[in-house]
């Protein structure tokens, strides 16, 4: 959890920790190692490690895909990707992964994380210039 009190360093050190962890108990194939070695690609890339984090975001979401097809992991898997797309100004990578999570998440799921993931989209979609598609999204 230090990656949100700050502390980059710790919470990598924590995520190496767990993906060791995980690898020696249940496999480098199995959903939680690959999970946690997506939050990592997402503290790297947040941290401007950009490259790095993008590269094991991508990678983690594609495995995740093969062992948790149409799951909600693949769905979060999918939101941090288009999150970094998103702040590497990537639209229409985002707007891909964003719109395969939207298709994933049931409507009743967290309304919060939902909301965001909306957003997200949209703001994807504007920067592909498709504006009233953006707006729809907002309007969701």
């Amino acid at each position: 959890m230090e990656d949100q009190l700050g502390d980059a360093k710790s919470a990598e050190r924590d995520y190496l920790e767990a993906s060791r962890l995980y690898a020696s108990s249940v496999g480098v194939k199995h959903f939680l190692y690959l999970q946690n070695e997506n939050l990592r690609g997402q503290l790297l890339q947040i941290d401007g490690r950009r490259e790095e984090g993008l590269r094991l975001l991508e990678s983690t979401t594609a495995e995740i895909e093969i062992v948790r097809p149409a799951s909600n992991t693949l769905a979060n898997s999918l939101t941090r990707l288009a999150e970094a797309h998103l702040r590497d100004g990537a639209f229409e990578s985002a707007n891909k992964s964003a719109a395969e999570a939207i298709k994933l998440k049931p409507a009743q799921q967290n309304s919060v994380l939902m909301s965001r993931l909306r957003l997200d989209h949209a703001a994807a979609l504007s920067g592909l210039g498709r504006f009233g598609e953006a707006d729809q999204e907002v309007g969701e």
